[in-house]
């Protein structure tokens, strides 16, 4: 063998450890999931909820807290199959900007769109208090699952319009948000 050749040699088996090493594991994914042979009927796909009137001089009152105007709204599941044991919820919008666990209004910073609030949605749990619904997470609700039939299950949420905190620009305008669930169950 020449010169030549244990150079040519020596840079292949070189490169390949290169390459070896640039293709190595970091870590692993680890799927999971179930396949269920029906899913609940979900009896309202499009709630509206209506949220009030609330002024700009109230907001700034109620800096860093619930404005105290509680809308009700639920959500409704029949004809649930018998291995469907609970159910959680995901409430899927844009977080508001400046506190992560409130839902921003939509369009906000546009012209004609309220400054100063977000919206606080929550659920109760049995002995009354109070559990956050925040923006694109699971809830901490988990919902049992009446799977009797002709039963429906109706899991009660809460809205309240929220003041941002005390620096915030506040100004009257539309404060609507929108919003997507999404049911999982267990």
């Amino acid at each position: 063998m020449n010169m030549n050749q244990s150079f040519l040699a020596f840079t292949l088996i070189a490169s390949s450890q290169l390459f070896t090493s640039a293709l190595a594991a970091d870590g692993i994914i680890n799927f999971t999931g179930r396949l269920t042979e029906s899913a609940c009927e979900v009896a309202s796909k499009n709630i509206s909820v209506n949220m009030g009137s609330v002024t700009a001089a109230e907001a700034k009152i109620f800096h860093d807290e619930p404005l105290g105007r509680v809308s009700e709204f639920e959500l409704v599941l029949n004809n649930c199959p018998a291995n469907i044991n609970v159910a959680s919820i995901i409430i899927e919008g844009v977080a508001e900007p400046t506190n992560a666990s409130l839902f921003a209004l939509d369009n906000a910073g546009q012209p004609g769109v309220a400054k100063g609030i977000g919206i606080s949605l929550f659920t109760l749990d049995s002995p009354g208090s109070m559990k956050p619904i925040v923006p694109n997470e699971v809830s901490q609700l988990t919902q049992p699952i009446d799977a009797s039939p002709g039963n429906s299950n109706r899991i009660k949420f809460y809205a309240d319009y929220f003041g941002l905190n005390i620096g915030s620009e506040f100004a009257s305008g539309s404060a609507n948000a929108t919003m997507q669930f999404s049911v999982l169950y267990n």
